[in-house]
Parts: C-alpha cells; sequence; structure tokens
C-alpha cells in the first residue's frame, strides 16, 4: 500500500490543504488501476509557491543533467559534453518555468538525493479555474510520471542519452527516438481512463458541461507551447499500442527503451508494432 506524504512547503491554508489531500486520496487508485502500474511505497508531494516551483525545476534540470551524465563512463567525451549542459539546463528550466508557471499545476522533479517527488502549485489554479475533476486528472497524471519512473529509472533523463547518442549518428530528425511522446502520451492516455471513470467522459484538459473555461492567458500560454502535439500525439500512439496488444505491450515499451518509437513512428504506430512484433511476443 503506498503512503503519501504531502508536506505544506508553500503555507497554504487548511482548507487549499485539506482539498489537495483529499483528491490526492481520490487520484491515487486511479492511477494504479488504469496504469497497472504500482507505485513506490512511499511518494513525497509538496505543495509549493511559484517561488519554490522556480527554485525546484532549476535544480531538476540540473539533476536530469548530472544524472544522464553518469549513466556514461567516467572518461567519455559523452559525459564530458553532457556535464558542460548543466548551467544552460538551469538557466533553460528557470526561465522555462518564470514563463509558464500559471500552466504548471503540478509536476515531477528530480531531487539531487532521493527519489523524484511530486510538486504542486495551488497558484495556478486561478488561470485553469480547476474544479476537483480536473485537478483529480492532473494528479492522476503526475502519480503516473511517479509509477514509470518505478520501472524506467532513466526515464527523466532518457531524452538527453539518446538525443545525444542519435545527434552523433547523424540520424536524420524523423529516424530519432522519441521518448517525450512515449512518457507524456502514456500519461495523458492514463489520465483520460480515469476522467472516464469519473465523468464519462475521457478527457485530458477540455471542459465538460458546468466547468468554468480556462482564462484566456492560461489558453495563450498553452497555446504557445508544444505540449499539445506532444501529447495529444503520444495518447494516441499509446492508445494504439492498447488496441493492438492491451497492457502489456506499454509496459514492455516502460521497461526497455531500446524499443523506443522514432519520430515517424509516433504517427505511424503500425511501423512500430511491425518492426517491434518480435520483442513484444517475447514479453
Amino acid at each position: 500500500m503506498t503512503t503519501i506524504t504531502l508536506h505544506n512547503d508553500a503555507k497554504v491554508d487548511s482548507g487549499a490543504y485539506d482539498r489537495i489531500s483529499r483528491l490526492m486520496t481520490k487520484a491515487r487508485p486511479l492511477a494504479e488501476q488504469h496504469s497497472r502500474l504500482s507505485l513506490p511505497d512511499q511518494v513525497t508531494a509538496r505543495i509549493v509557491s511559484t517561488e519554490q516551483l522556480i527554485d525546484l525545476m532549476a535544480d531538476h534540470g540540473e539533476c536530469i543533467v548530472r544524472l544522464a551524465a553518469s549513466s556514461f563512463p567516467a572518461d567519455s567525451e559523452e559525459r564530458s559534453q553532457t556535464m558542460a549542459f548543466v548551467p544552460e539546463a538551469r538557466e533553460e528550466y528557470r526561465k522555462t518555468t518564470m514563463d509558464a508557471w500559471p500552466t504548471v499545476h503540478a509536476a515531477m522533479v528530480c531531487r539531487s538525493v532521493g527519489d523524484p517527488e511530486m510538486i504542486i502549485m495551488p497558484e495556478a489554479y486561478a488561470e485553469s479555474r480547476a474544479t476537483d475533476r480536473y485537478l483529480t486528472g492532473v494528479l492522476v497524471h503526475e502519480l503516473t510520471h511517479i509509477a514509470q519512473n518505478k520501472i524506467w529509472p532513466g526515464m527523466p533523463h532518457v531524452h538527453l542519452r539518446w538525443g545525444l547518442q542519435d545527434q552523433a549518428s547523424n540520424l536524420p530528425p524523423e529516424q530519432r527516438r522519441s521518448p517525450y511522446h512515449v512518457i507524456e502520451g502514456h500519461a495523458q492516455w492514463v489520465q483520460r481512463q480515469a476522467m472516464k471513470e469519473l465523468c464519462g467522459v475521457a478527457t485530458a484538459d477540455v471542459r465538460i458541461d458546468g466547468e468554468p473555461d480556462h482564462t484566456d492567458r492560461f489558453r495563450e500560454l498553452r497555446a504557445g507551447s508544444s505540449r499539445p502535439d506532444i501529447y495529444d500525439q503520444g495518447d494516441a500512439f499509446i492508445s494504439a499500442l492498447h488496441d493492438a496488444g492491451g497492457y502489456p505491450v506499454t509496459e514492455r515499451l516502460l521497461r526497455d527503451e531500446n524499443l523506443l518509437p522514432t519520430v515517424s513512428e509516433i504517427t505511424d504506430p503500425a511501423a512500430w508494432l511491425k518492426r517491434y512484433a518480435p520483442a513484444m511476443n517475447e514479453a
């Protein structure tokens, strides 16, 4: 049985804390049920302010670069190249979060010591006008990332490792691996299944009858990011895998990053299924 420890680092009032605690209790079994992945025995979650979020995301940027570097041999050029990216990663994550924080309701972050943690940012709720249903879905999404990380510990920094390798191999863009689509697409797929159970509509972000719409600022920030393509295309890819072979196919993919699809296969899942049919039969 997973224990979720919720820290009130932002010192929100008891009403806000109790709401998040209640929704987390609802989201946990939904994430496990619809991902069919187990969560760690202990999950740490933190309610944070905007300033704390920005600092934690900068730390996360540095942490994933250092973890990616550690996967290469100590004296290798790959490790040196990756470590040189640390200052840029900190600044990139800090700036991106400063610009887009109203859209960040929750996230999984890596820490220099210990397992990844979940952070929750109530200050963003005013922009999305988040209902309990909507926030439950957000929490399901992030808990799914925690569960992904349990069976795929390299997940938070896989894009750095494969990006460097694919670039060194001079692969054309369409033949490079596409981990973000898998990671976010799977979490969104699970989120939509949970929402279907809650309200009868398999949606991650669409308003349903009676719910307030997002603010203009929220919609503009979302529209200016690459999120819709990554999440929606990845969701469609995972959905196709489930149609073809159910949960075992997706779990096999999450356990073996050598099976990651290429950019072109994300929009042509049949090609990926054909290429890896032997591996799927061994699962």
